[in-house]
């Protein structure tokens, strides 16, 4: 059986595309922190609120610039990440699936995937394995402290965030262990 998504990377109108594909029977929707300069997944909130079917799809590690001055004021990131945009550290992780919950106005996510975990360790894959080992136990620590959908709390109120799965999306795919060799001098934030 096919399924289809809708994807809202590069979306002009993320509302209007989600109207249009849940309208059309689409069940799942990938979006990400920074889609839409930011503002993808709260454009994306009333609409998947009146949709509870609708599987979403994010994902954590890259940043706006904006959102990287809000997680450097926080206290979960150090400067270097904010400049870099990239971040797989546990406390911007919390941080950051928190926040996702928030703007989506979710207990849980069906999906998250780990956004480029190589970004910072790629020449170094003893560190990269540490990194992502790392970033996994914080969504399987998210995963079991987040309510399911039956015991949820009311709409408003304040509760973790987790994933139901997590995993890593990153490109070239090669494991921890074959990691990439290009050194990237800095990355530009979205």
């Amino acid at each position: 059986m096919a399924l289809l998504g809708l994807g809202t990377y590069r979306c002009r109108d993320v509302s209007a595309a989600a109207r249009v594909a849940v309208s059309a029977g689409v069940t799942t929707i990938d979006t990400a922190p920074v889609y839409a300069q930011g503002t993808a997944q709260a454009q994306l909130a009333h609409i998947v609120a009146a949709h509870p079917e609708v599987r979403l799809f994010s994902k954590v590690g890259h940043m706006t610039r904006t959102q990287a001055q809000a997680a450097l004021r926080a206290g979960v990131i150090a400067a270097r990440d904010a400049t870099r945009c990239h971040s797989i550290s546990p406390a911007y992780l919390d941080y950051q699936i928190a926040t996702t919950g928030a703007e989506l106005d979710r207990q849980r996510l069906d999906l998250l995937y780990l956004h480029n975990p190589e970004h910072d360790a790629h020449t170094d894959p003893r560190r990269l394995l540490h990194q992502i080992t790392r970033a996994f136990a914080t969504c399987e620590r998210r995963f079991m402290t987040a309510k399911s959908p039956a015991t949820a709390s009311p709409p408003g109120a304040v509760s973790p965030t987790a994933p139901s799965a997590c995993t890593t999306s990153s490109t070239p795919r090669e494991t921890p262990q074959a990691a990439p060799t290009t050194t990237y001098a800095r990355s530009s934030c979205p």
